[in-house]
Order: structure tokens, then sequence, then C-alpha cells
């Protein structure tokens, strides 16, 4: 596939290029092993949803939404009327995600976000009673 995103023709739409500003780091390093591919799942003004084959859901995002797992954070202000569309092609070339033909994330100076999970005890009666607590 060659992105078209940069490349503008006079009948095609005006492309959207924006900068990440941080990605989970498993999902940077399926971009980065350019065997990303999906399509666009749904749209939303902060958030654009993405499905790959093997029916997994990723995110990008706005700069007003907080880093999360399979999530792409941009600099980007909003997503509505930006040329997207359900079922827009999404792949890896180069340094750059793509998003259909008018949209383009470039991932040069990405920040690596990790999630960091709380350790919980092994011990079944402390977490029974953690439940226990948690329902009242």
């Amino acid at each position: 596939m060659t992105g078209s995103c940069g490349k503008k023709t006079s009948t095609e739409a005006v492309c959207v290029v924006s900068a990440a500003i941080s990605c989970d780091a498993g999902f940077l390093q399926q971009i980065s092993s350019l065997k990303f591919y999906g399509t666009v799942h749904t749209i939303f003004d902060r958030t654009v949803n993405l499905k790959c084959p093997n029916g997994e859901l990723y995110t990008i995002a706005t700069d007003s939404v907080d880093n999360a797992p399979n999530t792409l954070i941009t600099d980007i202000d909003s997503f509505s009327k930006k040329g997207l569309a359900i079922g827009d092609q999404v792949y890896a070339e180069g340094e750059r995600l793509y998003v259909g033909k008018n949209a383009a994330v470039m991932l040069q100076q990405v920040h690596v976000w990790r999630s960091k999970l709380p350790s919980y005890s092994e011990e079944e009666e402390i977490l029974r009673n953690h439940v226990a607590a948690a329902q009242l």
C-alpha cells in the first residue's frame, strides 16, 4: 500500500497530518513492525477506534484523552469533520500511521507509555474481603 496523504491531487480532500504525543508500548510495537493494518471501526469527536483482522481494537485519541492500553494520543484537537469514514483502511508505512486517504499520524517523537498494574495479594481470603468491601 502506498499512502496518499500529503500527495494531494485536485480532487482529493485536505490531508490532516498530526504528531503522536504518546502511545501504548504494545500498540507502538505493532505499528513499528509495519505489519499493523485494519479499518476504522467508529469515529467520535475525541477518538477513532480501529479494528484489526484478529478482532483487536485500537484507539487514536486527542490529547484531551488519558493514556490507556492500545491507545495512541495525538496533537489533533478533534476527529469530527476530518474526512474520515467507517471502513477506511488503516496501515503503517515508514514512520507514519495512515488513516484512510485523509489522515496520517507522524510517529518520530512519540513518548512510549507503559501500563503499571497494582500488585494484588495471592491469598484468596484477602481478595474475598476486598470484593466484599467494594460491594458495600
